[in-house]
């Protein structure tokens, strides 16, 4: 056999042996898994390998705070529920607890998918960059994520310095920055693009309530900025750049819809600006009849019960507009038998809010077409917690309240399992109890 085949053979089986030694880390809430903590099995991890969250409540040391260390890894749950996978940072001490930090080069292969971060601090100078995650130097992919009650100084929710993520489908709400940037900041070189994000119920007390570009770059497309509160919403400072593509910035009645300054500069493209202080004034002038943009009521189905999909009548949906869809969700009710885009929905579906909750949770429950139905909630070993009977549930709205009080005897924190049954259906989904 000739060297050169023997070379060639060799580095053949070199690859298919790497290949094979990738490893799944599997992590328990209860540190009963291969490894006791994230924490650790990202330490014990090389490049490659996945880190797999069993759905529940993550919290304590070794569980927030979480550095990818650089690793070409993935960190993702099990099911894929965002809902259903928490990393609880909440702490009562005014002490820094992030959910991630990538500060040592991690590149697009270092992914975070499929989980909520929830009560992540950053409080104090000089570490008051972002809390629910941090990028330094890095550019990590973070997909199918919610950032929810963060709070640092700047970019509660996400923070990217000299990064060039990617950010998928991700929620950011409830958060708030003590400085500017009540939501996600972007700084210092960074080229970011955010794609179907929902930024809604946040606050800075400075500029940026949903997104700040300081000195770089943010590209974003298909995202809704909602509710949020600060002098304005989007921020471009220092030669800044945002490039707003169908997207959505509505409901903002005591903020500018973007504010630029010192040489920052917003592009909006297909996207509609609409009830806030000022639309498209300021760094906005000019641009709102132009390349697709408007100003019309998104229809969104229940923006009081942080439902932002659309009535199949917004002149966002898919077909109302020349653009195809705006903003982060597609049609989520009216008349949806037929909807745009090739959905095919036929009717609102039941929810429950706030998700992930403390101490009180709603279930809205649309009309199900039946006289009556039964809402069920069990544990995470299949225990029947709650049983409720629904009447009249054809035709009306029914919401159903389920308080569980200040204590955590039978309702610990955890991940709960409702199921809502008729004599033709059964809708399922899960919620959240912190603790």
């Amino acid at each position: 056999m000739s060297r050169l085949v023997s070379v060639a053979l060799l580095s053949a089986t070199l690859c298919s042996a790497s290949s094979v030694l990738a490893t799944d880390w599997y992590v328990l809430p209860d540190g009963n898994g291969d490894h006791p903590t994230i924490q650790a099995a990202l330490n014990a991890a090389e490049d490659g390998d996945v880190v797999i969250l069993a759905d529940g409540v993550f919290e304590g040391f070794g569980n927030y705070d979480i550095d990818l260390l650089g690793k070409r890894v993935s960190v993702r749950s099990e099911s894929g529920n965002r809902d259903a996978c928490v990393i609880d940072c909440t702490v009562a001490e005014p002490v820094v607890r992030r959910g991630f930090l990538c500060q040592s080069g991690e590149g697009p292969d270092s992914v975070i998918e499929g989980l909520t971060v929830i009560g992540a601090r950053a409080p104090s100078e000089p570490a008051s960059w972002g809390a629910g995650f941090l990028a330094i130097d890095s550019s990590p992919t973070v997909r199918n994520c919610a950032f929810i009650d963060c709070e640092a100084g700047w970019g509660p929710g996400l923070l990217f310095w000299n990064s060039s993520s990617t950010v998928t489908d991700v929620i950011v709400r409830g958060c708030k920055g003590t400085a500017n940037g009540g939501a996600i900041y972007c700084t210092t070189e960074a080229d970011v693009h955010l794609d179907r994000v929902l930024v809604y119920g946040n606050e800075s007390l400075g500029h940026g309530g949903g997104l700040v570009s300081n000195a770089c770059l943010t590209r974003v497309t298909n995202s809704t900025f909602a509710d949020n509160l600060g002098a304005s919403v989007l921020w471009a400072i220092n030669g800044g750049e945002i490039e707003a593509t169908n997207t959505i910035i509505a409901g903002h009645e005591n903020s500018s819809a973007a504010v630029c300054s010192q040489g920052g500069a917003v592009f909006p493209n297909c996207s509609n600006v609409y009830g806030n202080a000022v639309n498209w004034g300021g760094c906005l002038s000019g641009w709102g009849t132009v390349d697709g943009n408007f100003s019309d009521s998104p229809d969104f189905c229940d923006a009081s019960a942080g439902d932002y999909t659309l009535d199949s009548d917004s002149p966002c949906a898919p077909g109302n507009s020349e653009c195809g869809l705006v903003g982060a969700l597609p049609v989520g009710c009216g008349d949806i038998t037929g909807a745009p885009g090739g959905m095919a929905l036929d009717a609102a579906l039941p929810s429950c809010s706030p998700n992930p909750f403390s101490d009180y949770v709603e279930f809205r429950i649309p009309p199900l077409g039946q006289d009556a139905a039964r809402l069920r909630v069990f544990d995470s070993g299949g225990r029947e917690v709650m049983s409720r009977t629904i009447e009249n549930a054809r035709t009306g709205e029914v919401t159903v309240g389920w308080d569980v009080g200040g204590g955590t005897e039978g309702v610990p924190a955890g991940v709960y399992r409702w199921i809502i049954e008729t004599e033709s259906a059964t809708h399922r989904g899960h919620v959240v109890r912190l603790r």
